[in-house]
């Protein structure tokens, strides 16, 4: 590590690797029982990072997918720890902080859409089964032959599974269309919306 004239310690993500990051996060939540169970989902999701082990979730997304671009394991945890403070800290979200179902819903729905946010399709089917196989709990939605998670979404007023649906769209009535100005919602520009 160097220290700069401003006083700024410069550590590389190769030295401490994304757990600091997390606990660090974990530890700014103010109930320590909600801490608790944060460690609980992120033992059983993410699992434990040492020098040679960066846990069971990257270590699998490591050596059996390929992403569409590089990101490290710290900006993925970061991405994650935003997603997830985005969807449970607020008003309109107070119930799910009870619900120790509907927040182990979102979490995962977080680890998918951070973590495993740059996998293509192929690889979001290997994810899927990945994440289906740890699930003791029977939080993932119940999914047709085809779908993953990531054709669903956690519904913020009940905590359950909903399918992606994009809204129903009408063409403009008008003599002068500008078509560039258009957007027709589809499944990702409604996902992306969301996120």
């Amino acid at each position: 590590a160097t220290v700069s004239r401003a006083g700024i310690i410069y550590v590389s993500d190769t030295d401490l690797d994304w757990e600091p990051v997390l606990k660090a996060w974990v530890l700014k939540r103010a109930d320590p029982g909600y801490q608790a169970l944060l460690e609980t989902f992120i033992d059983r999701w993410i699992g434990k990072c040492t020098r040679v082990d960066p846990g069971p979730c990257f270590e699998f997304l490591q050596r059996n997918t390929a992403e569409v671009m590089r990101e490290g394991r710290v900006g993925r945890i970061s991405s994650f720890t935003q997603l997830f403070e985005g969807l449970t800290e607020g008003q309109e979200t107070s119930f799910i902080v009870n619900n120790e179902k509907a927040l182990e819903r979102i979490f995962v729905y977080c680890l998918c859409w951070s973590v495993g946010a740059l996998l293509e399709a192929d690889d979001r089917s290997k994810f899927d089964r990945w994440l289906r196989d740890r699930d003791k709990s029977e939080v993932l939605p119940q999914v047709k032959q085809s779908e993953t998670i990531y054709e669903f979404c956690v519904n913020s007023s009940t905590g359950e599974w909903e399918k992606w649906k994009p809204p129903k769209w009408t063409c403009p009535e008008s003599d002068k269309l500008d078509f560039s100005n258009l957007l027709v919602p589809t499944m990702d520009s409604t996902r992306a919306k969301y996120i």
